[in-house]
């Protein structure tokens, strides 16, 4: 099916399930601009509101997989070098609220 049927059957019903562009922007814009939510970090926002995340979501040793995924891919695709040590992501850290990451830098010094 060429693209143009696709748009042609699906953009008709697009309005019941997607949201536009400023309906989007709603919460990104809140959190930015709510002093109620200056000290809010590592929660999920939905439709402007703090929501339930989903067990994968909660999952710290899949966030972990994924986090070491995310550096590998950005040391190939980007050609940034990572500090391994800071690379090790502490769990226990992480839910403490304590910040943490890689240091990544490109590899000519910049």
């Amino acid at each position: 099916m060429s693209a143009i049927c696709v748009k042609v059957i699906t953009y008709p019903w697009m309005w019941l399930f997607m949201k536009n562009a400023f309906e989007g922007a709603q919460s990104a814009i809140r959190l930015a601009t709510d002093p109620q939510l200056k000290q809010v970090t590592g929660e999920y926002f939905n439709d402007c509101e703090i929501a339930a995340t989903s067990e994968a979501g909660q999952d710290k040793e899949l966030a972990k997989k994924l986090y070491m995924q995310t550096i590998k891919t950005l040391q190939r695709v980007t050609k940034l070098t990572v500090d391994k040590e800071a690379c090790t992501m502490d769990t226990d850290t992480a839910t403490k609220g304590q910040k943490g990451g890689a240091q990544l830098q490109l590899e000519n010094g910049n």
